[in-house]
């Protein structure tokens, strides 16, 4: 229609319009322009009905996997759903203890076939060694990932066989079982030298001591279980007060009192994860702290004596007899001493198991930190900065392996993860950690 009007329009301005030469032409090219057009288009695209299954064939449709190539896992389509295949390994971390932190660690977390008279003479060598040496430096690192499970059903077991479960596959979070320890001459894998530790696969030859692994909760990132692992293995797992052999019975049970010393954000996680597992703790320091626990008591340094007509006393005087003492601004060990004698340490540590029948000192002060404390804020900030890079420098087969006692995974981490009770450190992105001051 617009064609037909159009040329009848151009007729009638010709007729009109006294002809000169470029009207001529103008009138012309006028003409030419719809027969042209109205040529350069194929038959079947000016058909008035096109059947609507052939639009397909005209304008085929792509699949936005194909304009966008995916860079996710790899998946796997059926005709019901489409699943993704994650890797057994979600993520690795290296932490490095040193100073009082490490010394609390050899004390506490005796392997199964070590007394505490063992474990002490372990911790000596581990001290008597030169100044920076990698031998003063233990080294835990923590796996995140999938337990493996065959096609039927089957979990491997240690013998390489398959046995037979019912559990299905467990995002779970542990200690990395090794293949050797910081002593070259001695060299045994981690089975060799601790044979009751149980492990679990991940596949691909990575395996995890399943006394310390740990169901994650969906909603809690592998990061912040790999931070709250690292964070509770000393100032929580090696503080609580235990009970065992009651009634002839191996299993320990968690009773008693703690003193948390320090007002910090690692002070407050200890009080509440210590609270949380069923600790009475208290919790000292000099300005405001920030617990979760209801069931925390929050003390200053000296508080009012109720016997003595409101004299002010000592926190320890006040509370009386306790357990377990969580120190997190100082180190009162003055190195290694016999957890069996009644002497050692400093007098703290020796009016403390006198009169408080406190026989559990815990530092979680790091080597770093002891360096402020020692040069001050002027000249010790330098020298532990220094340190720290030191540390992560190293690698972590030459420092000292550490394993956490019985029960930190199922006992003491699960609780902490399930209740919500977590500690997150700042993300390096190194393969090694070290805790700053």
């Amino acid at each position: 229609c617009f064609y037909s009007f159009f040329f009848s329009a151009c007729l009638c301005l010709s007729t009109f319009v006294p002809p000169t030469p470029i009207r001529i032409a103008m009138t012309t090219s006028t003409l030419l322009l719809p027969l042209v057009l109205l040529a350069s288009h194929d038959p079947p695209t000016i058909q008035s009905f096109q059947p609507p299954s052939l639009l397909p064939t005209l304008l085929p449709l792509r699949s936005p996997r194909t304009l966008f190539p995916s860079t996710s896992p790899s998946t796997t389509t059926t005709s019901s759903a489409t699943t993704t295949a994650l890797p057994a390994l979600s993520q690795r971390q290296s932490f490095l203890l040193d100073g009082g932190e490490l010394e609390s660690f050899l004390l506490y977390n005796p392997s199964p076939q070590q007394s505490s008279s063992t474990a002490t003479a372990t911790a000596e060598k581990v001290f008597r060694s030169p100044r920076n040496s990698p031998r003063g430096i233990g080294c835990l690192t923590f796996v995140t990932g999938t337990t493996e499970e065959d096609r039927d059903g089957e979990a491997p077991n240690e013998g390489g066989g398959a046995a037979k479960t019912n559990e299905t596959r467990r995002r779970i979070i542990g200690v990395e079982a090794t293949s050797h320890t910081a002593d070259d001459s001695t060299e045994k894998s981690a089975t060799d030298s601790h044979p009751s530790y149980e492990t679990i696969s991940l596949g691909n030859n990575i395996r995890v001591y399943e006394h310390t692994a740990a169901t994650i909760p969906e909603e809690i990132s592998d990061w912040d279980a790999i931070s709250t692992a690292a964070a509770a293995v000393v100032g929580i797992h090696c503080a609580v007060p235990r009970v065992g052999g009651v009634g002839g019975s191996e299993v320990e049970f968690t009773s008693g009192k703690a003193v948390v010393i320090g007002g910090n954000d690692y002070a407050c996680f200890i009080a509440n994860g210590l609270a949380t597992l069923g600790v009475d703790v208290s919790i000292v320091s000099t300005g405001g702290v920030n617990v979760k626990h209801y069931q925390v008591q929050i003390l200053s340094p000296s508080v009012d004596s109720e016997e003595d007509d409101g004299e002010e006393v000592g926190f320890a005087t006040a509370i009386g007899k306790f357990d377990s003492l969580i120190d997190t601004i100082s180190n009162e060990r003055k190195g290694i001493a016999n957890l069996s004698a009644t002497t050692g340490g400093s007098t703290v540590i020796q009016m403390l198991r006198t009169k408080n029948q406190c026989h559990r000192y815990i530092s979680t002060l790091t080597k770093s930190q002891q360096l402020i404390k020692d040069d001050g804020v002027f000249f010790g900030p330098g020298k532990a900065n220094a340190h720290v890079k030191y540390l992560e420098s190293l690698s972590p087969q030459k420092c000292t392996t550490l394993i956490p006692s019985s029960g930190f995974g199922p006992s003491t981490l699960q609780t902490l993860l399930e209740n919500n009770i977590l500690f997150s450190f700042k993300n390096n992105n190194k393969a090694i950690f070290a805790r700053g001051w």
